[in-house]
């Protein structure tokens, strides 16, 4: 009986994996409008507060661990991550499963990820952001704007994220007047 269910699971979960496909579309938030705002608390047991990160550069990542393109995608982010932490860079995984925080840890351990990861089970947060395929990634300005976003994930998006994160990070004097992230 067990084994039915799980095979009924992942026939669910393939079709709306399918379905968010196929859906994909124009839906999310249009550039240089407003980051919908949230307050989460990570997977570390640390508040996310959107709001709170004014000043720097945000890229929100809405992805799950069945998904292989965000398998892919995710070290990609944490060597951005890694390398512009310093100069206002925060990177932060929205995940999008509907399992506990222990599957999301013990994905974060397999793939070495090192940058804060929301367990959004509930789609609350994927909801304000108008989330379709995954993974879909955001860039946040430093005001607080959506300044890009990026449906899936493929070979070398991680050097345009790059190039836009460059564009956008704040001088070190006001980088310096920021308070600092814990």
């Amino acid at each position: 009986m067990k084994t039915g269910r799980k095979v009924i699971a992942a026939v669910a979960a393939g079709a709306a994996i399918a379905m968010l496909w196929v859906t994909a579309g124009s839906a999310e938030l249009a550039r240089d409008t407003m980051a919908a705002q949230f307050k989460a608390t990570t997977i570390a047991g640390k508040e996310f507060d959107l709001k709170g990160l004014r000043g720097r550069v945000v890229l929100l990542d809405f992805w799950a661990t069945w998904c292989p393109p965000c398998g892919a995608e995710a070290p990609e982010l944490d060597k951005l991550w890694r390398k512009y932490k310093d100069r206002g860079l925060v990177v932060a995984g929205i995940a999008l499963d509907s399992g506990g925080d222990r599957d999301l840890r013990k994905f974060a351990t397999e793939h070495r990820l090192t940058y804060a990861i929301v367990n959004d089970r509930a789609g609350a947060i994927a909801g304000k952001y108008r989330i379709r395929p995954i993974p879909t990634t955001y860039v946040v300005s430093p005001a607080g704007l959506v300044h890009s976003v990026h449906a899936g994930y493929w070979p070398g998006l991680e050097k345009q994220l790059e190039r836009e994160i460059k564009g956008l990070l704040p001088s070190r004097a006001q980088l310096q007047k920021l308070k600092p992230l814990e």
